[in-house]
């Protein structure tokens, strides 16, 4: 089968709010190669805004993701995205340790696409939006209270938005020793569109 056709942009901006953007993407353009063999890997991480060097963390993940999910052909997609997500967990406490930094951490979003296969890995709060036949739905979890709070039923989606505490985080990458992702599979067809952001985005 031939594999699919696909377009890819990423834009990033400081925003209203803050000084400093601590968001980093990472994209395989379709003419990357030999990439192209192992699919296609789209990152973003979003370095938490209330510890230093957030924007640190978030590159050194997505840096340590990819360089990961591309060095072992062999294993599968979900082997080398958890594997991925775990190593970019531990490059962030041996850099916080080395430079003897403060805590720091970030969120951690990827989609692989190959052939009409999607594969996800998440940990945090931002989110990927699958839109087809101009129907959006979000296909991640908010790993925060208030995404705990929605899927108990005890606030509702549209609340979550603008909750006071929708940024509290239960779960990022490079404070605990071990991270668990979230890792997901579905079928992609002609004309979807899968969109990765941030908080900056969504929330607005």
């Amino acid at each position: 089968m031939e594999a699919p056709q696909f377009e890819v942009h990423g834009f990033s901006h400081v925003g209203k709010v803050r000084e400093e953007n601590q968001d980093s993407i990472r994209v395989c353009s379709p003419e990357d190669h030999p990439l192209g063999t192992m699919g296609h890997l789209f990152g973003i991480a979003d370095g938490m805004g209330g510890y230093s060097n957030g924007g640190m963390a978030s590159d050194i993940a997505l840096n340590a993701l990819f360089e990961t999910f591309y060095q072992d052909p062999h294993s599968t997609v979900v082997q080398r995205l958890r594997q991925g997500v775990q190593n970019a967990n531990t490059q962030i406490m041996q850099t916080v340790m080395k430079e003897h930094l403060p805590p720091m951490g970030t969120t951690l979003t990827a989609v692989h696409l190959h052939g009409h296969t999607l594969h996800l890995a998440h940990v945090g709060d931002s989110r990927v939006y699958l839109v087809r036949d101009r129907v959006t739905w979000c296909i991640t979890n908010d790993h925060t209270r208030v995404g705990e709070m929605v899927r108990m039923r005890l606030l509702s989606p549209d609340k979550a938005r603008t909750h006071s505490q929708r940024s509290v985080l239960n779960r990022c990458v490079g404070l605990e020793l071990f991270v668990q992702p979230d890792i997901e599979a579905l079928s992609v067809q002609e004309g979807d569109l899968v969109i990765l952001c941030t908080d900056g985005l969504w929330s607005v």
